[in-house]
């Protein structure tokens, strides 16, 4: 999966598309952006609903309803697509990340839009099975079949009658398996971090092939899944492959074996009716036109270099469309971003004239309002507790917002006390829709061990440990150029660095075995 870092160049398109006509097609789980024809529009909305429904049926997922749908943005190429990302990136043909504001993908419109089956549909598939693994497995798992389980599903074709292929091979996955020497399948299931392999191209590799080998054969039925649950029961890594799938050099053997066959089997699943729900495709106005790059821009992230340039041609859109809700919400956002609190104050004074009911801008009222009392070092709980108020007010308005709830709960730590349970509940609720959010996750798992909840705050923070490297594994050139990039990149409106989910497991683990005591809630 690829993560975000946007370039100059992107400063540039920002301007060139602002004559640009968009389109969204809005189904139950996505929001399909696109400068293409309605009928494309339409058309891949509906298969990214499908898709999502062949998830479903071969996962057993739960259908539950969808309050934040995935922002799919179709921009022209895929030199459009490194355009957004805040860092110079070349070969990337789309990717996914996680946002408060919605969790997003980018990806190019040549080679999808009616084109089932592309190299960029792979792409487009393989994030959005990252997704939806996120989304809706609550467990942790080891970067082999994180990456395997997208790789195989990624090539899943809907043709005609809704006959779903599913496990069609990867050519770059056997280039893989071609070129280097073979990792013995022992070091891949008991593999916890990256270092722990030789090389991490052949953990890719392998890893697509054991799940094509286990999810297609039906040779080891069953096994996956028990060596899943072994880890996530808290076994390690090397009993749980020994629980699951006996004698692992045997395993090893036949993978070495399958790994010969170019063309394995696949799966053909005759649907009777993939429904994709209802979906309406509308023209987004000349100002909501206007602001999709700035909307991408401000979920990939600005370089803090580049902020003023961003938020000066922001200011000249905005200002061709003073009282639209759209603009003056895109505005606010990139204000309160960098703390341009005084600023923002104003343009969300004038937008709550045009649009009083609106939530995002009582949102960001109380929000303001809170900072306000948090930089005066307020103390008196009364004028806290009526600074939330506007952000009550949005919550009726958006109940299930995770933003907004988020907001909520942290207008407690901003005044210095531990939230109440109205605020935590608040936060498993935002957590609960979306459980993609590495934030969100890090917010739980803290809110957790702050009232003394290790188990729970463990076990919420295992599934992201277990994507991430931790700050040992790399070396000190590598770990010296990294932070050298990471200053010269930094985000605008990114705050200290803070201990990674990894590390935070590590120190959760050490602390459990230990004690402490936790602090009491404050009032609602």
């Amino acid at each position: 999966m690829v993560r975000k870092w946007v370039c100059a160049a992107l400063l540039a398109a920002t301007s060139s598309a602002a004559g640009a006509t968009w389109r969204t097609a809005t189904s139950t789980n996505f929001i399909v952006y696109t400068e293409g024809s309605e009928t494309s529009a339409r058309a891949l909305a509906e298969r990214l609903e499908k898709y999502e429904n062949v998830l479903r049926v071969i996962s057993g997922a739960k259908t539950t309803p969808n309050t934040t749908p995935i922002r799919v943005f179709m921009v022209p190429s895929q030199t459009a697509v490194q355009d957004t990302m805040p860092f110079p990136s070349s070969g990337v043909a789309g990717y996914y990340d996680d946002d408060i504001r919605g969790s997003y993908t980018v990806m190019p419109r040549a080679g999808i839009e009616g084109d089932d089956g592309s190299f960029a549909q792979v792409v487009l598939f393989h994030e959005l099975a990252h997704q939806f693994m996120f989304h809706n497995f609550s467990g942790a798992y080891p970067t082999w079949y994180i990456e395997g389980f997208a790789d195989y599903y990624g090539t899943t074709k809907i043709g005609a009658k809704d006959v779903t292929t599913v496990g069609i091979p990867l050519e770059n996955r056997y280039k893989s398996l071609n070129d280097n020497a073979w990792i013995p399948i022992s070091q891949v299931l008991s593999a916890r971090r990256y270092s722990d392999v030789t090389n991490v191209y052949l953990l890719y590799a392998e890893g697509w092939l054991l799940v094509h080998y286990l999810s297609t054969t039906q040779k080891r039925p069953g096994q996956l899944t028990a060596y899943l649950k072994a880890i996530n029961d808290g076994s390690s890594f090397e009993a749980a492959a020994t629980k699951a799938f006996g004698n692992v050099s045997a395993l090893d053997a036949e993978l070495r074996d399958y790994a010969a066959v170019r063309n394995h089997q696949v799966l053909d699943l005759p649907f009777k009716k993939l429904d994709p729900g209802p979906i309406t495709v509308q023209t987004l106005s000349p100002a909501q036109s206007a602001l999709v790059p700035f909307q991408i821009r401000l979920s990939a992230g600005v370089p803090a270099a580049n902020f003023a340039d961003f938020e000066q041609r922001l200011g000249s859109v905005v200002a061709s469309y003073p009282d639209d809700p759209s603009a003056l919400a895109v505005l606010s956002d990139a204000q309160m971003l960098v703390q341009h609190h005084d600023a923002a104050r104003a343009t969300v004074a004038h937008w709550l004239k045009v649009a009083p009911q609106d939530p995002r801008a009582l949102m960001f009222q109380g929000m303001l309002d809170v900072e306000g009392l948090r930089v005066a070092k307020v103390t008196d709980p009364a004028r806290w507790t009526a600074a939330r108020q506007s952000i009550l007010a949005a919550n009726r308005l958006a109940p299930h917002t995770p933003r907004i709830l988020k907001a909520y709960y942290e207008s407690f730590t901003a005044q210095g006390v531990l939230p109440p349970a109205g605020a935590q509940n608040g936060l498993l609720a935002a957590f609960d829709t979306m459980p993609e959010n590495a934030e969100l996750r890090r917010m739980v798992a803290s809110d957790f061990e702050a009232r003394d909840m290790l188990d729970d705050a463990i076990d919420t923070i295992r599934p992201l440990a277990f994507r991430t490297r931790a700050s040992g594994e790399q070396s000190a050139k590598d770990k010296a150029r990294d932070d050298k990039l990471s200053v010269k990149y930094r985000l605008a409106g990114a705050g200290a660095k803070e201990e990674t989910a990894r590390e935070m497991l590590e120190r959760l683990e050490k602390r459990r075995a230990g004690g402490a005591t936790a602090a009491k809630p404050a009032e609602s």
